[in-house]
């Protein structure tokens, strides 16, 4: 038997659930009706690239704005309440006691992306564990020691690439990199390591690829905070 408070909060998700499967059945059927938008620009990669020798590897996607119901839109948000519960959260991205007392567990586990870590803030993370070492966050968790940690070095094509300790795996390329409050740290664009393992996590920092995206389309931005 359920408890009275349990028993509405479990009905409440149940009528979400089936509204939302109805919804998906009338009108996301087809590939067509699921198709949200278009690929706009696509950039020709590039390694080593400009004076900061970063990797250039982005797209642009145009949405359709009326295949999107604005009222509910909830924005660009990261999932984090699948992998970490709120004291799981502020145990392990607050770490400090300075830093718990303006502790907020994001709504619903929805992380919000607004902002962008700066270069200089990258290279001197301003949000700390409890080593003194940088912290970042999306769906998983690891730590920014400042951008230039690792340098890989290609000596046969002259490339260096720039990483930090490995927040991901294979398939990962592309998946945006978070702080904890949500500013955008980076996009991640490989891996590597001494064996099949990836310990190491190569990123572009956000803020330069902003930068080319405003260079070809002035007006290009990410949807504003919900």
């Amino acid at each position: 038997m359920l408890r009275d408070d349990v028993e509405p909060a479990l009905n409440s998700a149940i009528e979400k659930i089936n509204k939302l499967h109805s919804d998906v059945n009338r009108f996301r059927t087809t590939p067509k009706q699921r198709t949200i938008g278009f690929v706009l620009h696509v950039e020709p990669i590039a390694v080593g690239d400009g004076p900061h020798q970063f990797t250039r590897d982005w797209a642009l996607i145009e949405l359709y704005k009326e295949k999107i119901v604005w009222d509910s839109f909830k924005g660009n948000k990261v999932y984090v309440g699948e992998n970490l519960s709120p004291s799981d959260y502020c145990n392990t991205m607050f770490p400090r006691s300075e830093d718990q007392a303006s502790y907020k567990y994001p709504r619903d586990g929805l992380l919000q992306a607004y902002g962008v870590v700066k270069h200089e803030e990258i290279r001197s993370p301003q949000h700390l564990d409890a080593n003194g070492d940088g912290l970042a966050t999306g769906t998983t968790v690891g730590r920014v020691n400042g951008l230039d940690s690792f340098t890989r070095v290609y000596t046969e094509y002259g490339i260096e690439q720039t990483g930090v300790p490995s927040l991901a795996g294979p398939g990962d390329s592309g998946a945006i990199v978070l702080e904890r409050g949500g500013a955008i740290v980076g996009m991640l664009t490989g891996g590597g390591g001494a064996n099949e393992a990836t310990d190491i996590t190569y990123l572009t920092p956000y803020w330069w690829l902003e930068e080319q995206m405003k260079k070809v389309f002035p007006d290009s931005y990410l949807y504003d905070v919900v």
